[in-house]
């Protein structure tokens, strides 16, 4: 059975953030009014350790901290464990670049992240069929073409390049799609992942009730379609694939 998530059974607490000691990422101005919101990401990162061991989500989360820190990005990352990593000097008041080029769907305020907080969930982005069926890889593990295009054959299979490298199982993968979702296979974020993104939605509509809206949590999928594909089918509970609208609706009620 899905267990419960606590904001909804009335003993919320607030979640807990671990400072990525020796991460600082780049501050371009201030929120005089408070964050408005959040945009979900998926990180498109590996999640595990070499050789295609056991999850090591926690010190890959870190890894792509410090990757924001050099390549002048500023947001949050939520491992696969509910960890909740922030770089040194985090304030929420302060915005940096994470969404790119962006629109919001509800205000068609462009440049979203000087509103909206980015949250980075460390997950491997789209998974794609290779000729074995039980056989699913990212795009870090798939031959690609000069562009760094996942290259698919007349089936839209991938041909994996190691078997040593990240793959995922057919029952690890889950195939999505509608509304926001560009129809391809993912790996859905853990339970403690789904839930901390849960927890700290509602801890930011709490702490800055004058500002923060859940009908301003959006996808990065649905500031910037057709450019991004995140966090599409990864977002679940894991039992349930949530479009964005849905899940907006699940935090309204935890409020």
């Amino acid at each position: 059975p899905t267990r419960p998530n606590r904001a909804a059974h009335g003993d919320y607490a607030p979640p807990e953030f671990k400072t990525a000691t020796g991460v600082r990422h780049a501050v371009q101005g201030r929120r005089l009014n408070g964050p408005e919101g959040i945009v979900v990401h998926f990180d498109a990162f590996r999640i595990r350790r070499a050789g295609n061991g056991s999850e090591n989500s926690d010190r890959r989360s870190v890894e792509m901290l410090r990757s924001a820190q050099d390549n002048g990005y500023h947001y949050a990352e939520i491992s696969r464990t509910g960890r909740i990593l922030i770089p040194e000097g985090f304030d929420w008041n302060d915005w940096g670049y994470h969404a790119g080029r962006s629109v919001c769907p509800r205000t068609s305020r462009t440049g979203v992240s000087r509103y909206y907080v980015g949250f980075e969930m460390n997950n491997p982005g789209v998974l794609y069929p290779t000729q074995d069926p039980d056989v699913f890889c990212p795009w870090f593990n798939a031959k690609r073409d000069r562009q760094q295009n996942v290259i698919l054959d007349a089936s839209r299979k991938c041909t994996r390049i190691s078997e040593h490298d990240e793959w995922y199982s057919g029952r690890e993968a889950r195939f999505a799609q509608g509304e926001n979702i560009d129809p391809h296979w993912y790996l859905p974020y853990s339970f403690d992942q789904f839930e901390a993104l849960t927890n700290v939605a509602v801890y930011l509509a709490r702490r800055f009730p004058a500002s923060f809206r859940m009908d301003q949590v959006f996808g990065h999928d649905e500031v910037a379609p057709h450019r991004k594909s995140d966090p599409g089918g990864a977002l679940a509970n894991p039992d349930l694939v949530m479009t964005m609208s849905q899940f907006r609706t699940y935090l309204r009620e935890r409020v």
